[in-house]
């Protein structure tokens, strides 16, 4: 009886340690792209995210990027981004990698936000906040 208990708890044991490690490994993707969110924006993130969607502007190391609610699509926030280092940008550089709600982190360095950025609460609530004339390169 006795041992009968100890495998039985062990078997237990077993099985929800290689379920853990099953689920653990498990990183999910990218929600489906909601409707109207750009076909260049990037999902960032693990379990929530966001699409961003940056497009270089004629001053160097520049960027408009707009920030989209990973599941409904709605727009959080739009602005102006700058490179934190100067630095040049190949074609196809400078994707988006990670975001912490201010600073986006691309392959190529931290895009640092700038100037007049316009925040969406959603329906038809939005509020601008002035971040400052654009830094200069370190």
């Amino acid at each position: 009886m006795r041992r009968r208990i100890v495998i039985s708890s062990i078997v237990v044991l077993v099985v929800l340690i290689g379920g853990y490690a099953w689920v653990s490994e498990r990183t999910p993707g990218p929600p489906p792209r909601p409707a109207g969110v750009p076909s260049d924006a990037v999902w960032v993130g693990v379990n929530k995210g966001d699409w961003i969607d940056c497009k270089p502007l004629q001053a160097a190391a520049t960027f408009r990027c707009d920030v989209f609610a990973d599941l409904s699509g709605d727009r959080l926030s739009t602005g102006d981004y700058v490179l934190e280092k100067s630095t040049t940008i190949e074609a196809g550089k400078g994707r988006p990698i990670a975001y912490d709600g201010q600073v986006i982190e691309t392959d190529v360095g931290r895009l640092v936000p700038y100037g007049v950025h316009t925040y969406f609460g959603g329906g038809r609530d939005s509020w601008s906040k002035d971040l400052g004339p654009r830094p200069t390169a370190k």
